[in-house]
């Protein structure tokens, strides 16, 4: 049994959604996995399209033109579903780590984080869960910038963890289609008050 990954979540520092520019950071809560080769190829393929993490795996081999070789994972899932804190970007970041394991692939982060981008839409939660810390990152013509940032001892965080579930993709469906110059200037100052206390707490 191969122990492959143990990738944190992430958080928003201020009000952000799609924005050009978004700073997360990690937390020190995890999904951790261990995973072996299998020879229930039949299996393999279910899981493939159940399970996220199977997904992410067979992701990466087809990204590089290989035949994914049959897996099968266990997973301690400490990360709350569907809560906003980035489950399923630990489970895609765990799915690639294991197949760059698998392929012998050397665990180049820029490398992961861009199938993972590719893979998720946008390098939001991804790019902490790799990286860990706070992560600023910005998708520009397929190509992710990042700046990281160590987080200070200074710094106390809690998570407010409702008792129901929300996906991603409902939350953002119900929000408006367009916004205000207003508004947009508005999360554009609390990205930059963001990262300027960042900085200052160093």
């Amino acid at each position: 049994m191969q122990d492959v990954a143990r990738e944190f979540p992430s958080q928003p520092l201020q009000p952000t959604l799609d924005l050009a520019l978004t700073s997360l950071v990690a937390l020190d809560l995890a999904n951790t996995c261990e995973f072996k080769l299998s020879d229930d190829k039949n299996e393999f393929e279910n899981n493939i399209n159940s399970n996220l993490i199977y997904k992410a795996y067979k992701y990466a081999f087809d990204f590089y033109g290989e035949e994914a070789l049959p897996v099968d994972f266990n997973v301690d899932t400490n990360v709350p579903l569907s809560r906003g804190l980035g489950s399923s970007a630990s489970c895609i970041v765990m799915g690639i780590m294991a197949a760059f394991d698998v392929m012998k692939r050397d665990f180049d982060k820029k490398e992961i984080l861009k199938l993972a981008t590719k893979m998720e839409g946008h390098p939001d939660n991804v790019a902490p869960a790799i990286f860990g810390n706070a992560v600023a990152s910005i998708l520009k013509d397929d190509q992710v910038y990042l700046e990281e940032f160590e987080v200070s001892n200074n710094f106390k965080f809690l998570a407010i963890i409702p008792d129901f579930k929300l996906p991603t993709k409902e939350a953002r469906d119900a929000l408006p289609k367009t916004y205000s110059k207003e508004d947009a200037v508005f999360n554009l100052f609390k990205t930059f008050h963001g990262n300027l206390v960042i900085n200052l707490w160093q």
